[in-house]
């Protein structure tokens, strides 16, 4: 079947393109579900900012031409009507054929998804946000605003296809509000299709009984029930924004787990992955069947088909900073390792790095002194009794949710090279202090977790870095100079 038939014009400008995309605000862990790819061009742009990507498109020749289009770029593409199938997504984003814009209505009424970003005749928009009431107002209206919100979020040039339609388009936003089931939105087409009948008459129609008191009201009185409608938007992509729990987890952020042993918690744990938008799930030497796991992960099994298997030196060398959970604090102030930052604080400094992990440790013994070591602050969350160890399920969705609500930094502060810098300058400081072994031996560990856990900025760590060489230098010259005298 042609598109054309359809009534499709194809997206041709890439400032739309870029502007859906955008409007849509995938973040990484979200199924992305695309109906009718067209010819690829926004296939493409969505293929690169999707960790998993899935389009529908009927006409086998586009559906080739999209394949061309993404080249290296990957998306599960299928030859079919997605309306007829039951896909799971978080994301969708569409620029349907005009003729198809009923059926979508229908259809996405009765799908679990969280947004959705979809190019329609302008027309239409009007007809599914029309008041009760209203000259369009439509059962398409009742169908889409109780199971929706629907917002336009911009306007399109007749330009932006070709071929260039005759009408308007716009991008619209919608969000579920209820799932509707096929007999309910039966009912309500039926119940238009009688709308000039009295209620008596209708309902004799349909086999029922009249209600008391409503048999001389015509069935159109009854259809003019208010719905609640969002009030107007004054910047379109708060709306259409993901709405997972009270923030938004940074875009670099991981979850490490090191050696997980259980199939429950690793599977629990990829479903929090996904729910959070987290960027990546790395595996360190796992103990555990994952095909089991992906049946606890449910609609997240994905994640745990993409998860990373690194060692924990391969995860510092991909992530400029560290954070090691534990449940054991330090006891004596040798310990350096185990001085924790409250957890609280652990969104504030992943916020401040490109990209960063937080590290869990074993289902029963959690990480060990040489792993912590490794990492570049360590965090512990407080019980408050002596039963101080969660698990590692439990933790993670408490990590995750503060991490959320951590306010956005203006820029990227720190990296790993100017903190080893730092701490490496700072350690030869000690050295040529002459300071007891004992407490030279911790200061390198000592300085890069106070560096860690500050708001200094790379440009600030190394010129107090500069400034302890210099000391350092300076002082074994001196030492020099006496140790000839």
């Amino acid at each position: 079947m042609k598109r054309h038939s359809l009534g499709q014009h194809y997206l041709t400008d890439q400032s739309v393109v870029a502007r859906i995309v955008s409007l849509a605000a995938i973040r990484g862990g979200e199924n992305v579900l695309e109906i009718g790819t067209g010819e690829g061009a926004l296939t493409r742009e969505l293929a690169r900012v999707a960790s998993s990507l899935e389009g529908y498109e009927i006409d086998e020749g586009n559906l080739q031409t999209t394949r061309e289009a993404l080249g290296e770029l990957k998306a599960r593409l299928h030859l079919g009507d997605a309306f007829e199938k039951r896909p799971r997504f978080d994301v969708l984003v569409a620029s349907l054929p005009y003729s198809r814009s009923s059926s979508f209505v229908e259809w996405i009424s009765g799908q679990r998804y969280d947004r959705a970003v979809v190019v329609l005749q302008e027309d239409f928009v009007r007809k599914v946000t029309s008041p009760p009431g209203a000259r369009d107002y439509r059962a398409v209206s009742v169908i889409a605003q109780a199971s929706s919100e629907v917002r336009e979020l911009g306007r399109m040039q007749r330009s932006s296809f070709s071929p260039q339609p005759r009408v308007n388009s716009v991008i619209a936003g919608w969000r579920p509000l209820r799932k509707l089931s096929p007999q309910q939105i039966a009912a309500v087409k039926k119940l238009f299709s009688l709308r000039r009948r009295q209620v008596s008459a209708a309902i004799a129609h349909l086999g029922g009984e009249v209600p008391e008191g409503l048999a001389s009201l015509r069935v159109g009185a009854l259809l003019l029930t208010k719905l609640s409608h969002w009030p107007p938007a004054s910047d379109a992509s708060a709306f259409i924004a993901p709405r997972h729990g009270a923030g938004v987890i940074p875009k670099g952020l991981s979850v490490a787990l090191v050696e997980p042993q259980y199939p429950v918690n690793v599977g629990h744990i990829a479903r929090l992955v996904k729910n959070f938008g987290v960027r990546r799930l790395y595996l360190v030497n796992p103990k555990v069947d994952l095909s089991v796991a992906a049946v606890y992960a449910a609609h997240a099994s994905d994640v745990l088909d993409n998860a990373k298997r690194v060692t924990v030196g391969a995860l510092r060398r991909e992530n400029q900073l560290l954070v090691a959970t534990t449940a054991v604090k330090a006891v004596k102030g040798s310990n350096v390792v185990r001085r924790t930052v409250r957890p609280e604080r652990v969104g504030e400094l992943v916020r401040a790095s490109r990209t960063a992990a937080i590290v869990f440790g074993r289902d029963t013994t959690g990480l060990t002194n040489a792993e912590i070591g490794m990492c570049d602050v360590t965090t512990v969350i407080g019980t408050g009794t002596r039963h101080r160890t969660l698990n590692v399920g439990h933790a993670v969705a408490i990590m995750l949710y503060l991490t959320s609500l951590a306010k956005e930094q203006p820029k990227v502060l720190q990296s790993r090279m100017a903190r080893d810098l730092f701490s490496s300058s700072f350690h030869e400081l000690a050295l040529s202090a002459e300071l007891p072994a004992h407490k030279v031996k911790n200061m390198r560990e000592v300085a890069k977790r106070i560096a860690a856990s500050s708001a200094l900025t790379d440009r600030q760590l190394l010129l107090m870095a500069g400034v302890f060489r210099r000391a350092s230098l300076a002082r074994r010259r001196r030492q020099g100079r006496d140790s000839k005298t």
